[in-house]
Order: C-alpha cells, then sequence, then structure tokens
C-alpha cells in the first residue's frame, strides 16, 4: 500500500527535477498536473493518512 502511494511522487519529482534543470518551462499546466498528482497521492493513502474506522463506528454512521 506504501509502495502504490508513493508511485505518485515519481512523475512530481521527475518534472520538479526537468524544470530546475531548466529543460522545461513552467506553465499554469504544470502546476495543475502537480496539483492533481498531489490529490491523487492523497486519496491513494488516505487510510495511512487518516486511519481507518472500525467497522462499528462505521456502521453506526
Amino acid at each position: 500500500m506504501v509502495l502504490g502511494a508513493l508511485s505518485y511522487a515519481a512523475p512530481l519529482f521527475s518534472v520538479i527535477v526537468l524544470l530546475v534543470a531548466g529543460f522545461g518551462a513552467f506553465h499554469w499546466s504544470v502546476a495543475l498536473a502537480c496539483i492533481l498528482i498531489t490529490i491523487g497521492a492523497v486519496i491513494a493513502a488516505k487510510d495511512m493518512l487518516f486511519g481507518r474506522q472500525p467497522k462499528e463506528a462505521a456502521a453506526a454512521a
């Protein structure tokens, strides 16, 4: 589960490295892509970040 959540970091880091190295131009679409990658990582890791609810509490809600 951790490996799956961390796999979202690879494209984000590669974009950042390319921008810092001067091989890419920063554009609003790059910022949007980074935000969407981060949102996907948070969704993938929601159980690790926010914890799981016990089945009894989930059934009562």
